[in-house]
């Protein structure tokens, strides 16, 4: 009896849809075309930050219905350059601009990634229902912050810098068929970001550049930012932050990729994050060093590959020399003075702030019991007089500030939610990758109380690493249940 071909739902599997609709990769064609039409309006700054924006928003488009793993890799480059196309065109008009519209093409780009809303699944699993409670604690704290909240600008502001993120996770989760690319793409965009942001970091903290410098000089006098915050506008004095907006996001999103970069047992990527970890240094970001050591030791313990304790040991290492040949320069006496803080708080200004903004965070959550709404932060504690406390310094009072107490709870159960299937998968499969994605959170959630590290364009970072965890976990379970039962097609 001709019983036909038989194939292994695995075999379906392995073929992303991504290849199935685009047989030729010729995506470097409307890339290139981006790149020489940012460079050309350059010279004329005025028109790039209105072309910036929706040029990108059309590729954003054109990739996610053509090339879904080209999307992935083109919003998070919009992520990592939009920043310091915003300070080149500003230096270009000589001025700091507010508002710069330039800023606006990530995010609406990553918007797009809503459309893989209409591809819900049929049931819900531990891992879709882990966004379910992201998403629906996020949108009633937008319902909240517009019904509640005079400020809606602050509004606006807070729910993209949440929905963005999750978005992001949610697309990757929903199309976890496409894993295997998925984890190509993001592998192979870590190591370009490492070595192009981490590059660019270098050089920074070096040279100063002008338009850095202009921008610099601009958030002096801003409000979220007061002066000091950046450092000083000279060489060996700037907390780099590189082609982003921010020591710290900088610092998150570099440590995010290093870990994943790890994983890859090529020297491309060992040396991409040695050069990624220099402006980590030089960010002087001290909750981001805690959550390196945390992260990259997790990934150890978990892997238990000694090969990455040794690059760890040999990373640390050249840190420690690095910061002993620039002791004579003024980044030496600010780096000694951050380092000595960790056992010495006597003088840490930054110490008593936290302390009065959970104190005020507590208070708040008792008077708002279920929360103040998205923006709820930004109204709250800005303009930051209060004891140089400001919306983004604690991860923890945001959420309770923001959603309540029952909202946090959600937050924080879907996170556990995601873990805990990642952590169970993963002593079932030894999947490298899942060890990173436990490892990277197991870092942020001991910042947290300590920095704001979920939302905002790092959250991107932060959430995809989520999102590729859970979609792992999906990918696995379904190999497995079709490698029990094969599927018979027809001859």
């Amino acid at each position: 009896m001709n019983r036909g071909l038989q194939l292994t739902a695995e075999d379906a599997m392995m073929i992303p849809v991504s290849e199935l609709s685009t047989p030729r990769d010729r995506t470097w064609v409307p890339i290139a075309g981006f790149c020489f039409m940012t460079l050309v309006l350059l010279a004329v700054p005025g028109v790039l930050r209105l072309a910036y924006p929706l040029l990108a928003f059309a590729l954003g488009l054109y990739f996610y219905f053509r090339a879904p793993s080209k999307y992935l890799s083109f919003t998070l480059w919009l992520y990592f350059l939009s920043p310091f196309v915003r300070r080149l065109a500003d230096y270009r008009i000589g001025e700091f601009i507010d508002g710069n519209t330039i800023l606006l093409a990530p995010a609406l780009v990553t918007l797009i990634a809503l459309l893989s809303l209409r591809h819900l699944p049929a049931r819900i699993t531990d891992g879709w229902l882990t966004l379910i409670l992201l998403l629906g604690t996020v949108s009633f704290g937008g319902a909240v912050g517009f019904l509640f909240l005079s400020d809606r600008q602050a509004v606006v502001k807070s729910l993209i810098g949440w929905i963005c993120p999750l978005a992001f996770a949610a697309h990757i989760y929903l199309n976890w068929r496409d894993y295997p690319e998925v984890r190509r793409t993001l592998e192979r965009t870590a190591v370009g970001g490492l070595l192009v942001v981490g590059i660019y970091g270098v050089i920074q903290f070096c040279f100063a550049p002008p338009w850095d410098v202009l921008w610099m000089n601009a958030m002096e006098y801003d409000a979220a930012s007061g002066p000091g915050v950046y450092g000083e506008p000279l060489p060996f004095a700037i907390r780099t932050f590189s082609t982003m907006n921010s020591h710290q996001p900088m610092a998150i999103v570099l440590i995010i990729l290093g870990v994943f970069a790890l994983t890859k047992r090529k020297r491309l990527y060992s040396v991409a994050v040695g050069i990624g970890m220099l402006p980590v240094l030089f960010s002087l970001a001290r909750t981001a060093w805690l959550q390196a050591f945390v992260s990259f030791i997790m990934l150890v313990v978990l892997t238990r590959e000694t090969k990455y304790l040794k690059v760890f040991g040999v990373g640390l290492l050249a840190l420690l020399v690095l910061g002993i040949g620039l002791s004579f320069t003024p980044f030496g006496d600010t780096l000694q003075a951050r380092i000595s803080s960790f056992s010495d708080k006597s003088d840490d200004i930054s110490v008593g702030a936290r302390q009065a903004g959970y104190s005020k965070g507590i208070r708040l959550a008792e008077e708002h019991p279920f929360g103040m709404g998205a923006g709820g932060m930004e109204v709250a504690y800005t303009p930051v007089i209060y004891e140089d406390f400001g919306p983004n310094d604690s991860a923890l009072v945001e959420l309770l500030v923001q959603f309540g107490v029952a909202g946090a709870a959600a937050m924080f159960l879907a996170i556990f939610i995601g873990l805990r299937m990642m952590y169970v998968e993963f002593r079932k499969t030894k999947d490298v990758i899942l060890a990173a994605v436990m490892a990277i959170w197991a870092g942020l959630l001991i910042q947290s109380p300590l920095n704001s590290c979920f939302d905002g364009a790092h959250g991107v970072f932060v959430w995809t690493a989520f999102g590729l965890g859970i979609a792992s976990v999906n990918y696995s379970r379904s190999k497995r249940e079709c490698e029990a039962s094969p599927v018979s097609l027809p001859a």
